[in-house]
Protein backbone atom coordinates (compact mmCIF):
# COMPACT_ATOMS: atom_id res chain seq x y z
CA UNK A 1 0.00 0.00 0.00
CA UNK A 2 2.85 2.32 0.88
CA UNK A 3 4.45 1.52 -2.45
CA UNK A 4 1.25 2.47 -4.26
CA UNK A 5 1.16 5.79 -2.40
CA UNK A 6 4.77 6.47 -3.37
CA UNK A 7 4.04 5.72 -7.04
CA UNK A 8 0.99 7.99 -6.95
CA UNK A 9 3.01 10.86 -5.42
CA UNK A 10 5.74 10.42 -8.06
CA UNK A 11 3.13 10.63 -10.83
CA UNK A 12 1.69 13.86 -9.39
CA UNK A 13 5.13 15.44 -9.00
CA UNK A 14 6.13 14.44 -12.52
CA UNK A 15 2.98 15.96 -13.92
CA UNK A 16 3.62 19.23 -12.08
CA UNK A 17 7.21 19.34 -13.34
CA UNK A 18 6.09 18.66 -16.94
CA UNK A 19 3.45 21.40 -16.74
CA UNK A 20 5.94 23.87 -15.33
CA UNK A 21 8.36 23.07 -18.14
CA UNK A 22 5.73 23.26 -20.83
CA UNK A 23 4.33 26.65 -19.86
CA UNK A 24 7.50 28.61 -20.59
CA UNK A 25 7.71 26.87 -23.97
CA UNK A 26 4.12 27.78 -24.76
CA UNK A 27 4.75 31.32 -23.56
CA UNK A 28 7.85 31.48 -25.75
CA UNK A 29 5.84 30.31 -28.75
CA UNK A 30 3.14 32.89 -27.98
CA UNK A 31 5.76 35.60 -27.73
CA UNK A 32 7.26 34.47 -31.03
CA UNK A 33 3.82 34.67 -32.66
CA UNK A 34 3.32 38.17 -31.27
CA UNK A 35 6.74 39.17 -32.55
CA UNK A 36 5.83 37.93 -36.03
CA UNK A 37 2.52 39.79 -35.85
CA UNK A 38 4.35 42.94 -34.80
CA UNK A 39 6.77 42.54 -37.68
CA UNK A 40 3.85 42.17 -40.09
CA UNK A 41 2.21 45.28 -38.62
CA UNK A 42 5.44 47.25 -39.03
CA UNK A 43 5.75 45.95 -42.60
CA UNK A 44 2.20 47.03 -43.38
CA UNK A 45 2.86 50.44 -41.85
CA UNK A 46 5.96 50.79 -44.00
CA UNK A 47 3.95 49.90 -47.11
CA UNK A 48 1.15 52.31 -46.31
CA UNK A 49 1.25 55.98 -47.25
CA UNK A 50 -0.46 59.11 -46.02
CA UNK A 51 -0.54 60.44 -49.58
CA UNK A 52 -4.10 61.22 -50.65
CA UNK A 53 -4.93 61.44 -54.35
CA UNK A 54 -8.33 62.50 -55.67
CA UNK A 55 -9.13 61.63 -59.28
CA UNK A 56 -12.06 62.73 -61.39
CA UNK A 57 -12.37 59.93 -63.95
CA UNK A 58 -11.88 56.17 -63.92
CA UNK A 59 -8.80 55.94 -66.21
CA UNK A 60 -6.81 58.41 -64.10
CA UNK A 61 -8.00 56.63 -60.96
CA UNK A 62 -6.76 53.32 -62.35
CA UNK A 63 -3.37 54.78 -63.34
CA UNK A 64 -2.84 56.51 -59.99
CA UNK A 65 -3.83 53.34 -58.16
CA UNK A 66 -1.34 51.30 -60.18
CA UNK A 67 1.51 53.73 -59.53
CA UNK A 68 0.76 54.37 -55.85
CA UNK A 69 -1.21 51.38 -54.53
CA UNK A 70 -0.26 52.25 -50.94
CA UNK A 71 -1.74 55.75 -51.23
CA UNK A 72 -5.32 56.72 -50.50
CA UNK A 73 -6.62 57.06 -54.07
CA UNK A 74 -10.25 58.03 -54.51
CA UNK A 75 -12.57 58.62 -57.47
CA UNK A 76 -15.07 61.48 -57.43
CA UNK A 77 -17.22 60.08 -60.23
CA UNK A 78 -19.68 57.60 -58.69
CA UNK A 79 -19.79 54.14 -60.31
CA UNK A 80 -22.43 54.02 -63.01
CA UNK A 81 -22.69 57.81 -63.34
CA UNK A 82 -22.51 59.72 -66.61
CA UNK A 83 -19.14 61.44 -66.60
CA UNK A 84 -20.39 64.28 -68.77
CA UNK A 85 -23.30 65.10 -66.47
CA UNK A 86 -21.27 64.99 -63.25
CA UNK A 87 -21.16 67.97 -60.90
CA UNK A 88 -19.20 67.81 -57.62
CA UNK A 89 -21.12 67.66 -54.37
CA UNK A 90 -20.08 69.65 -51.25
CA UNK A 91 -18.34 66.51 -49.99
CA UNK A 92 -16.48 66.22 -53.30
CA UNK A 93 -15.31 69.81 -53.00
CA UNK A 94 -14.03 69.13 -49.48
CA UNK A 95 -12.14 66.13 -50.85
CA UNK A 96 -10.53 68.33 -53.52
CA UNK A 97 -9.47 70.85 -50.89
CA UNK A 98 -8.00 68.25 -48.53
CA UNK A 99 -6.20 66.09 -51.09
CA UNK A 100 -2.43 66.14 -51.42
CA UNK A 101 -2.88 65.72 -55.16
CA UNK A 102 -5.75 66.09 -57.63
CA UNK A 103 -5.86 64.52 -61.08
CA UNK A 104 -8.23 65.65 -63.83
CA UNK A 105 -8.15 64.82 -67.53
CA UNK A 106 -8.63 68.15 -69.27
CA UNK A 107 -10.91 71.17 -69.39
CA UNK A 108 -12.69 69.49 -72.32
CA UNK A 109 -13.55 66.38 -70.32
CA UNK A 110 -14.29 67.62 -66.80
CA UNK A 111 -15.97 70.85 -67.84
CA UNK A 112 -16.84 71.60 -64.21
CA UNK A 113 -13.26 71.49 -62.98
CA UNK A 114 -12.01 74.93 -64.03
CA UNK A 115 -14.80 76.93 -62.48
CA UNK A 116 -14.77 74.76 -59.35
CA UNK A 117 -11.01 75.11 -58.91
CA UNK A 118 -11.35 78.88 -59.29
CA UNK A 119 -14.29 79.09 -56.89
CA UNK A 120 -12.47 77.25 -54.09
CA UNK A 121 -9.03 78.74 -54.86
CA UNK A 122 -7.61 75.26 -55.35
CA UNK A 123 -3.83 75.11 -55.06
CA UNK A 124 -2.86 74.29 -58.65
CA UNK A 125 0.59 73.13 -57.56
CA UNK A 126 -1.19 69.99 -56.33
CA UNK A 127 -3.09 69.46 -59.59
CA UNK A 128 -2.24 67.25 -62.56
CA UNK A 129 -3.79 67.71 -65.96
CA UNK A 130 -3.45 64.18 -67.33
CA UNK A 131 -3.84 65.38 -70.93
CA UNK A 132 -0.82 67.68 -70.65
CA UNK A 133 1.40 67.29 -73.71
CA UNK A 134 -1.20 65.44 -75.80
CA UNK A 135 -2.51 66.95 -79.03
CA UNK A 136 -6.27 66.67 -79.01
CA UNK A 137 -8.40 65.77 -82.00
CA UNK A 138 -11.20 68.05 -83.12
CA UNK A 139 -14.51 67.62 -81.38
CA UNK A 140 -17.12 64.91 -81.39
CA UNK A 141 -19.15 66.21 -84.29
CA UNK A 142 -16.71 64.30 -86.53
CA UNK A 143 -18.13 62.00 -89.16
CA UNK A 144 -17.97 58.27 -88.71
CA UNK A 145 -16.40 57.65 -92.08
CA UNK A 146 -13.23 58.24 -90.04
CA UNK A 147 -10.70 60.13 -91.99
CA UNK A 148 -8.24 59.40 -89.22
CA UNK A 149 -5.71 62.22 -89.63
CA UNK A 150 -2.79 59.89 -89.14
CA UNK A 151 -0.35 62.74 -89.48
CA UNK A 152 -1.57 63.77 -86.05
CA UNK A 153 -1.14 60.24 -84.81
CA UNK A 154 2.40 60.13 -86.09
CA UNK A 155 3.11 63.32 -84.17
CA UNK A 156 2.24 61.42 -81.03
CA UNK A 157 4.58 58.54 -81.63
CA UNK A 158 7.77 60.38 -80.83
CA UNK A 159 6.28 61.65 -77.58
CA UNK A 160 5.11 58.28 -76.43
CA UNK A 161 7.79 55.86 -77.47
CA UNK A 162 8.75 54.57 -74.05
CA UNK A 163 11.29 51.97 -75.06
CA UNK A 164 13.73 54.11 -73.13
CA UNK A 165 11.32 55.24 -70.46
CA UNK A 166 13.67 54.19 -67.66
CA UNK A 167 16.14 56.81 -68.78
CA UNK A 168 13.46 59.37 -69.48
CA UNK A 169 12.03 59.23 -66.01
CA UNK A 170 15.13 58.98 -63.86
CA UNK A 171 16.02 62.57 -64.61
CA UNK A 172 15.40 65.41 -62.22
CA UNK A 173 11.69 66.05 -62.42
CA UNK A 174 12.06 69.76 -62.03
CA UNK A 175 11.67 69.71 -65.80
CA UNK A 176 8.07 68.77 -65.25
CA UNK A 177 7.16 71.83 -63.27
CA UNK A 178 5.16 72.94 -66.29
CA UNK A 179 2.42 70.72 -64.88
CA UNK A 180 1.98 73.26 -62.16
CA UNK A 181 0.78 75.86 -64.65
CA UNK A 182 -2.51 74.09 -64.87
CA UNK A 183 -4.72 77.09 -64.82
CA UNK A 184 -3.97 77.47 -68.53
CA UNK A 185 -7.12 76.88 -70.48
CA UNK A 186 -9.36 76.62 -67.42
CA UNK A 187 -10.54 80.21 -67.45
CA UNK A 188 -10.83 80.26 -71.21
CA UNK A 189 -13.31 77.40 -71.28
CA UNK A 190 -15.75 78.47 -68.60
CA UNK A 191 -17.98 80.10 -71.20
CA UNK A 192 -18.33 76.82 -73.04
CA UNK A 193 -20.04 75.24 -70.10
CA UNK A 194 -22.82 77.69 -69.60
CA UNK A 195 -24.48 77.37 -72.96
CA UNK A 196 -23.70 73.78 -73.83
CA UNK A 197 -25.27 72.27 -70.76
CA UNK A 198 -24.59 68.69 -69.81
CA UNK A 199 -26.91 66.93 -72.16
CA UNK A 200 -25.13 67.87 -75.36
CA UNK A 201 -21.47 68.11 -74.29
CA UNK A 202 -20.36 68.86 -77.85
CA UNK A 203 -16.68 69.32 -77.11
CA UNK A 204 -14.50 71.68 -79.07
CA UNK A 205 -11.90 68.92 -78.81
CA UNK A 206 -12.43 65.21 -78.30
CA UNK A 207 -11.38 64.53 -74.68
CA UNK A 208 -11.43 60.71 -74.75
CA UNK A 209 -7.66 60.34 -75.05
CA UNK A 210 -7.35 57.33 -72.73
CA UNK A 211 -8.99 55.04 -75.29
CA UNK A 212 -5.58 54.84 -76.97
CA UNK A 213 -3.11 52.82 -74.85
CA UNK A 214 -0.30 54.91 -76.37
CA UNK A 215 -1.82 58.15 -75.11
CA UNK A 216 -2.66 56.43 -71.83
CA UNK A 217 1.10 56.11 -71.32
CA UNK A 218 1.50 59.88 -71.49
CA UNK A 219 -1.33 60.30 -68.99
CA UNK A 220 0.38 57.85 -66.65
CA UNK A 221 3.67 59.72 -67.08
CA UNK A 222 2.07 63.01 -66.05
CA UNK A 223 0.54 61.40 -62.97
CA UNK A 224 3.80 59.70 -62.01
CA UNK A 225 5.80 62.93 -62.32
CA UNK A 226 3.48 64.72 -59.93
CA UNK A 227 3.40 61.86 -57.42
CA UNK A 228 7.18 61.76 -57.06
CA UNK A 229 7.27 65.55 -56.77
CA UNK A 230 4.81 65.50 -53.89
CA UNK A 231 6.18 62.34 -52.23
CA UNK A 232 9.85 61.99 -53.23
CA UNK A 233 10.62 59.75 -50.24
CA UNK A 234 8.87 56.83 -51.95
CA UNK A 235 10.14 57.56 -55.46
CA UNK A 236 11.84 54.18 -55.93
CA UNK A 237 8.66 52.25 -55.20
CA UNK A 238 6.60 54.53 -57.42
CA UNK A 239 9.15 54.11 -60.21
CA UNK A 240 8.89 50.32 -60.00
CA UNK A 241 5.10 50.46 -60.16
CA UNK A 242 5.14 53.02 -62.94
CA UNK A 243 7.51 50.95 -65.06
CA UNK A 244 5.22 47.95 -64.68
CA UNK A 245 2.22 50.00 -65.77
CA UNK A 246 4.08 51.31 -68.82
CA UNK A 247 5.10 47.73 -69.64
CA UNK A 248 1.46 46.62 -69.43
CA UNK A 249 0.37 49.46 -71.71
CA UNK A 250 3.11 48.60 -74.19
CA UNK A 251 1.88 45.01 -74.23
CA UNK A 252 -1.67 46.22 -74.86
CA UNK A 253 -0.50 48.38 -77.73
CA UNK A 254 1.37 45.47 -79.29
CA UNK A 255 -1.61 43.15 -78.86
CA UNK A 256 -3.96 45.56 -80.63
CA UNK A 257 -1.44 46.08 -83.44
CA UNK A 258 -1.04 42.32 -83.90
CA UNK A 259 -4.81 41.78 -83.96
CA UNK A 260 -5.34 44.45 -86.61
CA UNK A 261 -2.36 43.27 -88.69
CA UNK A 262 -3.70 39.72 -88.92
CA UNK A 263 -7.40 40.64 -89.24
CA UNK A 264 -9.68 39.94 -92.17
CA UNK A 265 -11.34 43.34 -91.83
CA UNK A 266 -10.47 46.85 -90.69
CA UNK A 267 -14.01 48.02 -89.90
CA UNK A 268 -15.83 47.88 -86.58
CA UNK A 269 -19.53 48.59 -86.11
CA UNK A 270 -21.26 50.29 -83.19
CA UNK A 271 -24.93 50.14 -82.25
CA UNK A 272 -24.43 52.76 -79.54
CA UNK A 273 -22.75 56.11 -79.10
CA UNK A 274 -19.11 56.01 -80.03
CA UNK A 275 -16.33 57.69 -78.01
CA UNK A 276 -13.35 55.70 -79.26
CA UNK A 277 -11.94 57.91 -82.01
CA UNK A 278 -8.45 57.94 -80.49
CA UNK A 279 -8.48 54.15 -80.36
CA UNK A 280 -9.67 53.86 -83.97
CA UNK A 281 -7.14 56.48 -85.06
CA UNK A 282 -4.30 54.70 -83.25
CA UNK A 283 -4.92 51.37 -84.96
CA UNK A 284 -6.12 52.60 -88.34
CA UNK A 285 -9.63 51.23 -87.97
CA UNK A 286 -12.73 52.43 -89.76
CA UNK A 287 -15.80 52.82 -87.58
CA UNK A 288 -19.44 52.74 -88.61
CA UNK A 289 -21.93 53.84 -85.97
CA UNK A 290 -25.67 54.40 -85.94
CA UNK A 291 -25.05 57.68 -84.05
CA UNK A 292 -23.59 60.87 -85.50
CA UNK A 293 -21.83 61.67 -82.22
CA UNK A 294 -21.58 60.51 -78.63
CA UNK A 295 -23.60 63.29 -77.02
CA UNK A 296 -25.88 62.03 -74.25
CA UNK A 297 -28.94 63.41 -76.04
CA UNK A 298 -27.96 62.08 -79.46
CA UNK A 299 -30.47 59.90 -81.26
CA UNK A 300 -29.78 57.08 -83.73
CA UNK A 301 -29.57 58.36 -87.27
CA UNK A 302 -31.92 56.35 -89.53
CA UNK A 303 -29.67 56.82 -92.56
CA UNK A 304 -26.61 55.70 -90.58
CA UNK A 305 -28.54 52.74 -89.23
CA UNK A 306 -29.49 51.60 -92.71
CA UNK A 307 -25.90 51.94 -93.88
CA UNK A 308 -24.60 49.97 -90.91
CA UNK A 309 -27.06 47.14 -91.52
CA UNK A 310 -26.30 46.97 -95.24
CA UNK A 311 -22.54 47.08 -94.78
CA UNK A 312 -22.61 44.46 -92.03
CA UNK A 313 -24.58 42.15 -94.30
CA UNK A 314 -22.25 42.82 -97.22
CA UNK A 315 -19.11 42.20 -95.17
CA UNK A 316 -20.70 39.42 -93.13
CA UNK A 317 -19.51 41.22 -90.03
CA UNK A 318 -19.75 38.89 -87.02
CA UNK A 319 -20.01 41.55 -84.29
CA UNK A 320 -21.65 44.87 -83.55
CA UNK A 321 -20.39 46.66 -80.45
CA UNK A 322 -22.04 48.75 -77.77
CA UNK A 323 -20.38 50.79 -75.02
CA UNK A 324 -20.61 50.31 -71.27
CA UNK A 325 -23.47 51.62 -69.13
CA UNK A 326 -25.89 51.87 -72.05
CA UNK A 327 -28.92 49.84 -73.04
CA UNK A 328 -27.69 47.40 -75.72
CA UNK A 329 -31.21 47.04 -77.14
CA UNK A 330 -30.43 48.69 -80.47
CA UNK A 331 -27.18 46.77 -80.92
CA UNK A 332 -29.07 43.54 -80.18
CA UNK A 333 -31.76 44.40 -82.72
CA UNK A 334 -29.19 45.07 -85.44
CA UNK A 335 -27.32 41.89 -84.50
CA UNK A 336 -30.52 39.88 -84.91
CA UNK A 337 -31.22 41.58 -88.25
CA UNK A 338 -27.84 40.73 -89.76
CA UNK A 339 -27.11 37.46 -87.97
CA UNK A 340 -24.28 38.85 -85.85
CA UNK A 341 -23.43 39.07 -82.16
CA UNK A 342 -23.75 42.17 -79.97
CA UNK A 343 -20.68 42.59 -77.76
CA UNK A 344 -19.41 45.11 -75.22
CA UNK A 345 -16.46 47.30 -76.16
CA UNK A 346 -15.61 49.23 -73.00
CA UNK A 347 -14.51 52.85 -73.46
CA UNK A 348 -13.40 53.07 -69.79
CA UNK A 349 -15.43 56.21 -69.17
CA UNK A 350 -16.73 54.69 -65.96
CA UNK A 351 -17.54 51.36 -64.34
CA UNK A 352 -20.66 49.80 -62.97
CA UNK A 353 -20.78 49.52 -59.20
CA UNK A 354 -20.18 45.77 -59.46
CA UNK A 355 -17.11 46.18 -61.67
CA UNK A 356 -15.69 48.93 -59.48
CA UNK A 357 -16.12 46.88 -56.32
CA UNK A 358 -14.53 43.91 -58.10
CA UNK A 359 -11.40 46.04 -58.59
CA UNK A 360 -11.38 46.08 -62.38
CA UNK A 361 -8.56 48.10 -63.94
CA UNK A 362 -7.98 49.98 -67.16
CA UNK A 363 -5.46 47.37 -68.31
CA UNK A 364 -7.79 44.48 -67.52
CA UNK A 365 -10.70 46.10 -69.34
CA UNK A 366 -8.61 46.85 -72.42
CA UNK A 367 -7.39 43.24 -72.51
CA UNK A 368 -11.04 42.18 -72.66
CA UNK A 369 -11.53 44.70 -75.47
CA UNK A 370 -8.66 43.08 -77.34
CA UNK A 371 -10.40 39.71 -77.23
CA UNK A 372 -13.63 41.29 -78.43
CA UNK A 373 -11.82 43.10 -81.26
CA UNK A 374 -10.19 39.87 -82.39
CA UNK A 375 -13.62 38.28 -82.76
CA UNK A 376 -15.07 41.32 -84.53
CA UNK A 377 -12.37 41.57 -87.20
CA UNK A 378 -12.26 37.88 -88.17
Amino acid sequence: MNNLKKIFVLIIVSALIFTACARPQEQTKTNENKTEENKEEVKNEEQSSDLSIVTTLFPTYSFAKAIAPQANVSLLLPPGADSHAFEPSPDDILSLQKADMVVYTSEYMEEWFGRTAKAISLDMDRVVKAAEGIDLMKGEDHDHDHDHDHDEDEDHDHDHDHDDHDEDHDHDHDDHDHDEDHDHGLDDHDHDHDHHGHEGHHHLYDPHIWTSPVLAKKMAENIYNKIITIDPANKDEYKTNYDKLIGDLDELDKEFKDIVASANSDTIFFGSRFALSYFANQYDLDVESVYDNCAANAEPNPREMGEVINEMKEKKAPVIFYEELVDPKLANQIADEVGAKAMLFHSCHNLSKEDFEAGKTYVGIMKANAEALKEALN
